[in-house]
């Protein structure tokens, strides 16, 4: 077990291999699991992982600052509030802007189901793209690196990585008007008025 927390800028924790067997073998762990994850505040980014797998991913997720990374030789920008995926072969040149450092959580993860996640976030695209801003998010991630660092047992690992499903959708999340769908339904249309003449 790997866990380091030097202080509020540095937090990780890597999940031993013997522990990664263990989580491929539980019906609730094996679509989705987390194998690394941490946080980075104007640090550079040296993750352990040294997997070559094809389904197994980088997520970052800049809370704050910019910074820069590079896929094919082509170097992508991404500043507060941008996400990323990145498939693990790519996942080596991440560096911080010198002006503006920036603040990443990020987790490496695998399973059978990974790709589809990624499909579902990204299109498969590398580019960065803008999450909106969510209360909770980062207490979620924290919710989920606290359980993992508690891997004596079967079943703090299933909550992190059921928790993990939950946090990356949140990148996708939509806060939809009612306004937009009020032609097409009567319901929502009297519930926005209702709302509007309290």
């Amino acid at each position: 077990m790997q866990i380091t927390e030097s202080s509020i800028h540095h937090r990780y924790c890597a999940i031993p291999q013997s522990v990664q067997r263990r989580i491929l073998k539980h019906p609730l762990c094996s679509n989705l699991f987390l194998t690394e994850i941490g946080y980075e505040d104007n640090k550079v980014f040296h993750p352990f992982t040294t997997s070559k797998a094809a389904n197994h991913y980088l997520l970052v997720y800049v809370a704050k600052g910019a910074g820069w990374y590079r896929v094919k030789n082509k170097k992508y920008t991404a500043t507060e509030n941008d996400f990323f995926v990145l498939p693990v072969k790519y996942a080596n040149a991440l560096e911080w802007s010198d002006e503006n450092p920036w603040s990443i959580y990020w987790a490496y993860f695998s399973g059978s189901q990974a790709a589809n996640i990624v499909k579902h976030l990204t299109e498969n695209d590398v580019a960065p793209r803008k999450a909106k801003p969510l209360v909770g998010r980062v207490a979620q991630f924290n919710d989920i690196l606290h359980h993992l660092e508690l891997m004596e047992n079967i079943e703090n690992l299933v909550y992190a990585n059921s928790r993990f499903y939950t946090f990356l959708c949140s990148f996708r999340l939509m806060v939809l008007s009612a306004r937009k769908y009020a032609k097409k339904d009567g319901v929502i249309q009297s519930i926005e008025y209702m709302r509007e003449n309290i």
